[in-house]
């Protein structure tokens, strides 16, 4: 029996234990199962939905565990870059963070490389609506913050730029507002309620594209990487990956389930922030950006270990962000 086939059978053979121990009624309660050690999990117990399930009974499902061989780390670059072109320069950065934050929690190279395709499209000079900055995308509290303690611009140093920066964020809430008078309106084809609203808001966007256009002419003119390490590559991805490595070992000692359970509650704290994660029992952001975030990645590292036979885990983001949906409905 060759090493695949050894795995699929401990596998099979541990599913069957958990059935029978949920059939006893062992494990009431749970909906995630282990199948390899089919144990009552001590952490605390997710009602967890993945993809592909097995199904016993109406009511019973058993979700696949994350036992996969790794493919050769040369082709799986190959295929990384063949995928994702524009992570090529990066991937020795990439690659090198993933091995020295392993022992603190191992971050599949495709979905580092696919996380920081999907924020920054691997651009060191990405400024994102919030501000966040660089490769890695981080917010300023964040990267000012201990472990990281980069040196990123603030209102000391750069006061004319900070002053630009609060300008646009101060806009935000009043074109978020008007986004949703508007959006009422039209839907209810109230096309005169509709008119003021909508002339105020395109005035405010307007206004923020006039503030954004001077804030990337004073960033271009006096950022660089000494006085903003969130452009310089070297340490940004690094401390991404050192950030992500953090939140999966937080999930590990938090919560229940395998490494792809723990890889969304990192994807989330990174996407969302530890608060709005950790403020969910799921330890996942309750927001639909978070889910379509953790979809965006999961989907591309699919697409690039698809030709290794793997399970597919842009699936499992997907069932996660439905299920949480339809338990949200069914409390409202």
């Amino acid at each position: 029996m060759d090493l695949v086939s050894s795995e699929v059978e401990s596998y099979n053979r541990g599913r069957r234990e958990a059935v029978k121990l949920i059939l006893e009624g062992a494990v009431l309660g749970l909906a995630i199962v282990s199948p390899v050690s089919a144990g009552i999990l001590e952490k605390k117990h997710l009602p967890l939905i993945r993809s592909p399930p097995e199904y016993f009974g109406e009511d019973i499902v058993v979700t696949a565990n994350d036992m996969r061989i790794r493919p050769d780390e040369s082709k799986l670059v190959e295929r990384i870059v063949t995928v994702l072109p524009r992570s090529k320069p990066h991937i020795p950065r990439i690659v090198g963070s993933c091995h020295a934050y392993s022992a603190l929690f191992s971050v599949p190279l495709e979905i580092a490389a696919s996380m920081f395709d999907t924020e920054s499209g691997f651009k060191n000079d990405m400024i994102s609506p919030v501000f966040a900055v660089g490769g890695a995308q981080f917010m300023r509290p964040t990267a000012k913050g201990h472990p990281f303690n980069m040196i990123v611009y603030d209102e000391e140093t750069h006061p004319d730029l900070y002053d630009l920066e609060t300008k646009i964020l101060e806009l935000r809430p009043e074109i978020s507002r008007l986004t949703r008078e508007c959006k009422s309106f039209f839907d209810k084809r109230d096309e005169i309620r509709l008119a003021a609203p909508l002339k105020e808001l395109r005035n405010l966007e307007a206004l923020r594209a006039d503030f954004m256009s001077g804030y990337r002419i004073v960033f271009a003119r006096t950022i660089n990487k000494k006085n903003e390490q969130r452009i310089d590559d070297d340490i940004s991805y690094n401390n991404g990956i050192w950030l992500i490595s953090l939140a999966g070992r937080t999930s590990q000692d938090n919560f229940s389930g395998n490494n792809i359970d723990h890889l969304f509650r990192a994807i989330s704290i990174y996407n969302a922030g530890p608060k709005n994660s950790n403020s969910n029992p799921l330890g996942i952001a309750q927001n639909t950006e978070t889910y379509n975030h953790i979809t965006t990645i999961t989907n591309k590292a699919e697409r690039i270990i698809s030709p290794f036979g793997w399970l597919n885990i842009g699936q499992d983001a997907l069932m996660y962000a439905r299920s949480e949906a339809k338990r949200k409905d069914n409390q409202a």
